[in-house]
């Protein structure tokens, strides 16, 4: 059976080097190919979970299921062989919210990775993409989207919300890094959501984010290094609640 198109962009990826050492202090560069290439491949890979994520939401398992159903198309899947470029992948439903998931899709790139989260919801029968984060066409390691974490909030009398963000980015040999997040609501257009608040931060990570969030606030929580001791860790949070129509940081 042929390879599909999403499986040949993830060889052809495989093939090809993805961060290239640059001259410090600059960061490892992407090369013109790579980011051509990885959009692609992105495209392909939500297209392939529009058709194949709905019988996978009846399944205990559904980001399991998903995976096998990306795997059954030529795709190579991170549970099976956890090699360059594999997918990984991760669905939960939405709690407090009536047939809302997220759906993680991660892609191995030594030495990291590089995320995208979509937000499915099922109406009048048919499910659709209401929500779309990623990054495309970066031309440094910096740019990737390490270690994506997200939380939504609960839906409004409207059944307005917004989906919490956090991310940092692959590093080879140093756990300094730099964390963005973000705040961001559905648009009329899912790959194009409107912003609400964003902020970055750079430290010692020692560990990976927790988020809340809630109508008329949110905060993201991180672990990084300190000389303070006893543990050396220290959790540093940010803030924010809700003033009219926006976000303020506290």
């Amino acid at each position: 059976m042929p390879l599909g198109v999403g499986a040949v962009l993830q060889a052809r990826l495989a093939s090809l080097e993805v961060f290239v050492d640059a001259e410090p202090p600059r960061p490892m560069v992407v090369p013109a190919e790579v980011r051509r290439v990885l959009v692609e491949l992105k495209d392909a890979l939500l297209e392939s979970t529009d058709r194949l994520l709905s019988p996978t939401l009846e399944q205990p398992e559904p980001g399991a299921g998903l995976g096998k159903a990306l795997a059954s198309e030529g795709y190579l899947w991170s549970e099976e062989r956890a090699e360059q470029t594999a997918i990984d992948v991760a669905v939960r439903s939405l709690p407090m919210h009536r047939e809302r998931w997220g759906v993680t899709l991660c892609v191995l790139l030594s030495p990291g990775t590089d995320c995208m989260l979509a937000i499915y919801e099922r109406r009048e029968g048919a499910l659709r993409r209401s929500l779309v984060v990623r990054s495309d066409l970066y031309d440094s390691i910096e740019g990737a989207l390490q270690a994506l974490t997200w939380a939504a909030s609960p839906p409004d009398e409207r059944d307005r919300y917004y989906v919490l963000e956090a991310h940092t980015h692959p590093w080879p040999t140093s756990n300094f890094r730099k964390f963005w997040y973000r705040a961001l609501a559905p648009s009329a257009e899912g790959e194009a959501p409107i912003v609400l608040a964003s902020a970055e931060d750079s430290a010692r990570w020692a560990s990976g984010f927790r988020l809340e969030a809630e109508l008329d606030r949110f905060s993201v929580t991180f672990d990084v290094w300190s000389n303070d001791g006893p543990a050396f860790q220290k959790p540093k949070t940010h803030a924010w609640g809700k003033r009219g129509e926006r976000f303020v940081r506290r």
